[in-house]
């Protein structure tokens, strides 16, 4: 089975921001390890974001308690509350920046060049006879590569000895 994942980059010295230094204070490594979750779970959002409703739900998956869960959402500055939702401004930016870059990275890759036809409007008797005039250029014919003595064929490839 293919397993479905989303990239997305991150500080390799997150825990060294004063903010998840703070988190970790209070909370050790469970706390650090819910706001990567968290993130990680934004991540795969349409919109980076999710209802606060559903920190109960993600504490019970993953073995902690839903005040540690609402303590990492709200108390250190991490994300942002807006109607009833939570984000990460960092990872919306991050998120941003990324399909900034792969828009332009496209938009250079294709230049100006137009979109492809339809195949319905291909002219599919031209497309056969250029393919069937390549495929005849690219055989080549063999020569016999048998040594001959006098006017008959000994059937013995070069080099062989007999």
């Amino acid at each position: 089975m293919k397993k479905e994942a989303y990239y997305f980059s991150h500080d390799a010295n997150a825990q060294d921001d004063p903010k998840c230094m703070a988190l970790i204070d209070d909370l050790g490594m469970e706390g650090y390890g819910i706001f990567w979750a968290l993130i990680e779970r934004l991540r795969s959002e349409k919109e980076y974001m999710l209802p606060h409703t559903t920190a109960m739900r993600l504490a019970k998956r993953w073995g902690t308690t839903e005040i540690n869960v609402k303590r990492v959402i709200n108390d250190y500055g991490l994300f942002t509350t807006d109607n009833g939702n939570f984000y990460s401004q960092r990872l919306k930016d991050s998120m941003e920046q990324k399909s900034e870059k792969a828009r332009l990275s496209a938009n250079y890759r294709w230049g100006n060049v137009t979109a492809m036809r339809p195949h319905s409007e291909r002219n599919a008797n031209g497309m056969r006879n250029d393919a069937i005039k390549v495929k005849k250029s690219k055989v080549k014919e063999k020569k016999n590569d048998f040594r001959i003595i006098g006017e008959e064929n000994t059937g013995i490839p070069p080099g062989m000895v007999m």
